[in-house]
């Protein structure tokens, strides 16, 4: 298993050693597979490229000792991903109508609609489909925002939910 003394890790670890020396008293295809699994094991823990590995971390606030100001002054700070700045970006998902759809016709006073006056609210969509070689489109309209949840509840005056 280890080529030359002059190796990284000059000792193999304890682990190794031992299944290396049980393997050949194995007495079924179990105990056989379980040495030969252990030993592939440890070998890839010590053939592992620890450069590759990435340090990430997830920062709340700008300011301060933790903030990200301190994070991107660093040298070997590499990229960093904003996933809600402020509020400003919020996503909007609809289940089954599709993201263009959403995009172009969704607006966050829908939700607030739909939960508050407990209103369903449709989409209309197209679609392209083909059936034996024959193209056509299809017109559909779905239920886009529906307040009748059987999975989560909404809290009172909030828009807050619970299961």
């Amino acid at each position: 298993m280890y080529s030359s003394p002059t190796s990284r890790n000059k000792d193999p670890p304890d682990a190794t050693i031992r299944s290396i020396s049980m393997a050949p008293r194995a007495k079924n295809d179990f105990e056989k597979n379980l040495y030969k699994l252990m030993n592939n094991a440890v070998f890839g823990k010590i053939m592992e490229n620890v450069r590759n590995h990435v340090d990430v971390k997830l920062l709340t606030k700008w300011d301060g000792r933790y903030g990200a100001e301190v994070i991107i002054a660093k040298p070997n700070f590499h990229s960093r991903s904003v996933f809600a700045e402020n509020g400003k970006k919020d996503t909007k998902k609809v289940k089954g109508v599709k993201s263009n759809v959403v995009a172009r016709t969704t607006t966050f006073d829908d939700y607030r609609h739909c939960l508050n006056k407990k209103i369903e609210i449709t989409r209309r969509q197209s679609c392209i489909r083909s059936n034996l070689h024959e193209v056509y489109t299809i017109s559909e309209s779905k239920i886009a925002l529906s307040p009748y949840d059987d999975k989560r509840y909404v809290v009172p005056d909030s828009t807050e939910t619970v299961p």
